[in-house]
């Protein structure tokens, strides 16, 4: 929806509709129906970012010495590498 049907979305609140019977028409939840019957503003719809790409470059900028594609690519690897590494500096 996207914020598409604000205006109806309040004109059916000031009509007295219930929160739980705008969700229903609309189909969302009655918390979405609340928040846009009582803005003032149409919601803007912003895309989410990207998980997956926002971890991978946080461990690139955590893990620049040890950061290989081809080698340790997932969290779990990469631990085991460095627990491997810190047992063979120990000794």
């Amino acid at each position: 929806m996207e914020g598409a049907h604000w205006m109806d979305i309040r004109n059916d609140r000031l009509k007295g509709m219930s929160y739980t019977e705008i969700g229903r028409k609309y189909h969302i939840d009655p918390r979405t129906a609340k928040k846009y019957a009582e803005s003032d503003t149409r919601s803007e719809y912003r895309p989410r970012k990207n998980y997956r790409t926002n971890r991978r470059q946080t461990l690139e900028r955590q893990c620049k010495n040890c950061y290989n594609k081809t080698i340790r690519n997932t969290v779990r690897e990469r631990f085991l590498w460095h627990i491997s590494r810190a047992k063979i500096e120990s000794n």
